[in-house]
């Protein structure tokens, strides 16, 4: 369930509210057929924006709350994880003259997270905590009519990590007016998330997903370049080249049968392209192709070896149609090429391809009723080896506007 309370053309209120439970069999050689996930999800936010001066303002606070109980009665065992987070962001638009619109703005947030076994004690020692900010600067300057540069700098501080200074600088440029070419460079800064730090889902016998409180941040130099071309109005292309270097890239690795630890993957190198194409052939009918190769490989320890759970080749195709008396459909479809299980690169998963639909009716402004299928051709593939994901599923809901 969600919902949005609109006050005045400048505040806006929302927030949201998700209860499930499903059981989680565990893998095909440790199965866990009894036991159960419960999650509990809040989330609220107000953002505000206004105009002074000829300046634009926005601000935003927010708050989530996720809580997830596992249990299998078969180890007589029940954890519990609480995650909140909360935090606020602010920035200030400035035009000077006609050549520059200045940006600047703040963000802070606060991560909060303990995991509880069946008697209350703390298995992380304690509710542990994280929060950053940071300052960031923008300009973006008309350097003539059919070009623009934008120059920026993010300043972050991490209550664990430190400071860390991440600049970067785009390039747009029109060729006419149905062609833009755009390239962009920088440099960023992630630390691990909370979950990457301290998550906790114990299968038994040292097998599970750990996470790791000895992981050091991400750093990364990363660079694109992109043409985008509107062939008639009512089809658009565009297709754009991508490359990233990065140390200490975190990622989930299987340290041992069936143990899954954060880890920081030395160096990596990531590339590859993305192409897309948007077809409008009628006026309550859209189509979409998105295709993305990727190369992401390992540049130390296994260098040359891809990552794994890294597909080169992704296709993904969506198709949105209105019908009368308030109906919309939207189907879409995915291909998922092989992909390697571990970072040797000795076992590769096959290929898979999903499809799905959401039908809704919308009986006034304020409802909405769907209907939704994934997997509708129930087919059987593994995100991560061992762990079948679901077969066909069919769900239906009703979304409020307040």
């Amino acid at each position: 369930m969600s919902g949005k309370l609109v006050w005045s053309p400048s505040l806006v209120f929302s927030g949201g509210y998700f209860k499930d439970k499903k059981g989680t069999p565990g893998s095909l050689t440790w199965p866990t057929p009894d036991a159960t996930q419960e999650d509990d999800k809040s989330w609220f936010d107000l953002t505000c924006n206004w105009n002074w001066r000829g300046s634009d303002f926005f601000l935003k606070s927010f708050l989530s709350q996720d809580k997830i109980v596992y249990e299998n009665p078969d180890l007589a065992q029940k954890d519990t994880t609480e995650n909140k987070t909360y935090g606020v962001s602010f920035h200030h638009a400035i035009p000077f003259g006609s050549r520059h619109n200045f940006i600047w703005g703040v963000d802070w947030r606060e991560d909060e997270v303990d995991v509880r076994s069946a008697d209350g004690t703390s298995r992380i020692g304690g509710k542990r905590k994280t929060n950053s900010s940071a300052l960031y600067l923008q300009d973006e300057v008309s350097l003539f009519p059919d070009s623009m540069l934008v120059l920026g700098a993010r300043y972050d501080n991490h209550s664990v990590y430190g400071s860390q200074l991440s600049p970067r600088v785009s390039f747009l440029y029109h060729l006419g007016e149905f062609t833009s070419i755009r390239s962009s460079w920088g440099r960023a800064f992630r630390p691990p998330t909370i979950d990457d730090l301290y998550w906790q889902e114990d299968w038994g016998g040292g097998m599970g997903l750990f996470g790791n409180p000895d992981l050091v941040p991400e750093k990364s130099s990363e660079y694109e370049v992109g043409i985008e071309h509107i062939f008639t109005p009512e089809v658009l292309g565009r297709i754009t080249f991508f490359s990233s270097y990065i140390d200490d890239l975190i990622s989930w690795v299987e340290v041992s049968p069936w143990r899954w630890e954060a880890q920081n993957v030395d160096k990596a190198s990531i590339k590859g392209l993305e192409g897309e194409i948007r077809w409008k052939p009628l006026k309550k009918l859209s189509l979409s192709l998105n295709y993305t190769y990727l190369e992401a490989r390992d540049e130390k320890e296994f260098k040359g070896n891809f990552l794994p759970y890294r597909p080169q080749n992704k296709l993904f195709l969506a198709l949105d149609y209105k019908m009368r008396h308030n109906f919309q459909i939207h189907l879409e479809g995915e291909i998922v090429g092989e992909r390697y299980a571990d970072r040797e690169n000795t076992e590769k998963l096959p290929p898979y391809s999903l499809l799905g639909m959401r039908l809704s009716f919308k009986p006034s402004r304020k409802y909405e009723i769907f209907i939704k299928g994934d997997n509708l051709l129930d087919e059987e593939y593994e995100d991560v080896k061992g762990y079948p994901m679901p077969g066909r599923v069919i769900k239906g809901g009703v979304e409020i506007t307040l």
